[in-house]
Parts: C-alpha cells; sequence; structure tokens
C-alpha cells in the first residue's frame, strides 16, 4: 500500500470547553517503507483522566487504516510506567531500552523503544471483533 500522508497532527481539546489539553503527532519517516513516529504531550493536569489513551488509540488507528504505515514506534520515559502501561495495552511491544537518554528533573532517565507493526494491530482487531 502506498501511504496518502506524511503526517498526521491533532490538537487535544476538551469537548464540553474547547480548552486546549494536548497534542499528539505521526511523523512519517523519510524513505523507511512507510515507518512512522508517534509522539503524544498532555499537560499534567489533564494526566489520568483518560485522555491519552483515548487519543492514543484514535491516531494509532489513523496511522495503520488511513496513513496506511507498516510500523508504528513511540519513544517513552521508563519512569512513566502509565505509559508503557497503555501502549503495551495497545499492542506496542519493547524494542530496547536506551540508558540514561534523557536529562529530567535534575537526573539522567532512560527511556523505551517500543513498535507495532500493522499485522500485529490487525491481528488484534481481528482477534477482538
Amino acid at each position: 500500500k502506498e501511504h496518502c500522508e506524511k503526517a498526521f497532527h491533532a490538537v487535544l481539546v476538551l469537548k464540553e470547553t474547547g480548552a486546549f489539553i494536548g497534542e499528539c503527532s505521526i511523523h512519517v519517516l523519510p524513505g523507511t517503507s512507510r515507518n512512522g513516529n508517534f509522539v503524544i504531550a498532555i499537560l499534567p493536569e489533564h494526566w489520568g483522566k483518560g485522555y491519552a489513551t483515548e487519543a492514543s488509540a484514535f491516531a494509532v488507528n489513523h496511522g495503520f487504516r488511513w496513513m496506511a504505515l507498516h510500523r508504528l514506534s513511540i519513544d517513552v520515559y521508563a519512569t512513566n510506567t502509565a505509559a508503557v502501561k497503555l501502549y503495551t495495552g495497545l499492542g506496542f511491544k519493547k524494542e530496547g531500552r536506551r540508558k540514561e537518554m534523557w536529562w529530567y528533573n535534575g537526573e539522567w532517565i532512560d527511556d523505551y523503544q517500543l513498535g507495532l507493526l500493522d499485522k500485529e494491530y490487525w491481528d488484534r482487531r481481528s482477534a477482538s471483533s
């Protein structure tokens, strides 16, 4: 399949008020045979309310259904156990750990590289229906 978009970007707002709460995006990596990198950021005061779950599920579906991606990747702070649980719950698998990758709150922290293939995504969808 050819991909129909090189990027996806969504501004996340509350349905009730229209207030900005974050954003997410997928960028197709040039020359990578339909590989995308997923990024999401939610304002801290909105963590733990399910917004990242809803936005991530939508974006992952968009990436495989409409962008026809072969692979989707995300990097996650190893200390962010909620995010690791969210993405593994969506089918992403840990593929690597980069030691002391980011300087955060006065210390070096590791990150995980997670990936999901189109076949894995579609297999999970058909198994759940």
